[in-house]
């Protein structure tokens, strides 16, 4: 196993012990606030390390810092369209 599936194996441990712990009775914003609130500080912690690997303990090239930021910003823009109001375009048509 290597530390990406380590890392969504505990992923969803924490949703699953998350979900375990509803309270009854809780709407679909307090599940939301519950579930989310965690989810961005585990993200917020992940972007802080990565800034660790800036320091001079480390050599890299700046190809390998816009890979990484590249990959950051596509997956952040992907998940906030999820977010979105909009409806999203289809491919077919209609009047």
């Amino acid at each position: 196993m290597d530390y990406r599936d380590d890392m969504y194996e505990n992923d969803e441990l924490d949703t699953t012990e998350a979900e375990e712990t509803a309270v009854a009775g809780e709407s679909k914003a307090e599940k939301f606030t519950r579930l989310a609130v965690p989810r961005i500080n585990k993200v917020l912690h992940g972007i802080e390390s990565i800034g660790k690997l800036s320091s001079s303990a480390y050599e890299y090239s700046d190809e390998q810092v816009e890979k990484m930021f590249s990959a950051m910003e596509t997956k952040l823009a992907e998940t906030k369209a999820k977010f979105s109001k909009q409806p999203t375009s289809n491919d077919s048509f209609s009047f």
